[in-house]
């Protein structure tokens, strides 16, 4: 019973599918866009280290003038010190959203669905190295392989206040299907629907600057397996606050988040706290070229919580708390008017060292 509860304390932190209410869309008719990246991130932690080869894959396709349909996908390849590698082809993702003007404001209605293409029923060891990967503090683009089949309906509306105040309230449920995550489970883990409810403004603050603030609460539904509450996961609350800045075509980008996840309950053992809270400051600013080439340097501190359960690289020492700072550069180059060059390097610093590179292609017709 005890690796079924181990496993209850991983789901939650993973994060694979939108659970932070995502909700707020853009009422611009977006032109048809493919981006196709390839990414290594690469982590050395107390002498050991951890990997992950990422090839994520985006199509965002307009549907007339109010419709928008985003598929994604990616192919994924973990490994680590002591750690077997975990090779498959993650869940995709498919969400359509419709936009639709209200009075003085506006009205999105969306749907997404995890598609469950990615590999479950794992073995010991590839389990191993899924729990070390899902780590909130490693960051890892995919952070588990497969999951079950989930819905996941939203509704935003943003409403004008003043000439310089929007604020906007939006809605999701995720109904989330089971799955047999390891080839232990002889029944199937059924993780907790979950409901997202968020608030924001937007405030004009100049003539080429603005001040958003959001807050968004998820509550869990309890997880089971054949019927029996295995984990009662703790709620969520995200705040965050961001500026921009724009200053003719470069744009400056000042964003504070902090994240908290209240205590799980598991039946027969008690609670804990399975996922960190943490708080991040970030500044990205983007320098941009007449000849389409444009640069963006990105400069962040995380501050990560101790939690009371020990996963990772070196089992009790990742109980602790952490400080990282990430530093990079992402240069992209316009090869014509429709196809761009994009590459990424960040480098990050503090509790552990690590390394992210990538370069892809993004195409608009």
């Amino acid at each position: 019973m005890l690796w079924v509860v181990f496993l209850a304390f991983l789901w939650p932190a993973s994060g694979a599918f939108a659970q932070s209410g995502d909700l707020y869309q853009s009422s611009t008719r977006p032109m048809a866009r493919v981006t196709m990246m390839s990414i290594y991130q690469r982590y050395l932690d107390d002498n050991a280290y951890v990997a992950q080869a990422s090839f994520p894959f985006t199509a965002q396709l307009p549907l007339g003038r109010s419709a928008t349909m985003t598929m994604m996908a990616h192919p994924v390849s973990a490994t680590g010190q002591h750690l077997n590698t975990l090779s498959s082809f993650s869940d995709a993702q498919i969400a359509l959203s419709y936009f639709r003007s209200l009075g003085g404001g506006s009205l999105v209605l969306s749907v997404s669905a995890n598609l469950p293409t990615g590999k479950r029923e794992l073995t010991s060891e590839e389990f191993e190295t899924s729990v070390t990967v899902s780590q909130t503090a490693y960051n890892f683009r995919v952070p588990t392989s497969g999951q079950g089949f989930n819905v996941y309906p939203g509704l935003t509306l943003a409403l004008p206040l003043s000439n310089t105040v929007v604020a906007g309230v939006g809605a999701a449920v995720q109904f989330k299907g089971g799955y047999k995550p390891t080839q232990g489970f002889e029944q199937n883990f059924e993780p907790g629907n979950e409901v997202v409810l968020t608030g924001g403004l937007d405030i004009r603050v100049g003539v080429a600057a603005s001040l958003s603030t959001d807050a968004s609460f998820t509550l869990y539904g309890k997880d089971k397996v054949g019927g029996a509450v295995v984990v009662n996961t703790g709620n969520k609350t995200v705040l965050s606050a961001q500026l921009l800045q724009n200053f003719g075509f470069d744009q400056l980008r000042i964003t504070a988040r902090y994240r908290s996840k209240a205590r799980s309950d598991l039946p027969g053992i008690g609670s804990g706290r399975t996922v960190p809270n943490q708080t991040s400051f970030r500044i990205l600013y983007r320098k941009s070229r007449s000849s389409g080439t444009a640069v963006r340097f990105l400069a962040q501190i995380r501050a990560l919580t101790s939690t009371d359960s020990c996963f990772g690289l070196t089992g009790s020492s990742r109980c602790k708390s952490r400080t990282l700072v990430d530093l990079g550069v992402m240069p992209e180059w316009g090869l014509s008017r429709d196809l761009r060059f994009l590459t990424r390097a960040v480098y990050t610093v503090g509790d552990f060292t690590g390394v992210e590179v990538g370069g892809g292609f993004s195409y608009g017709f």
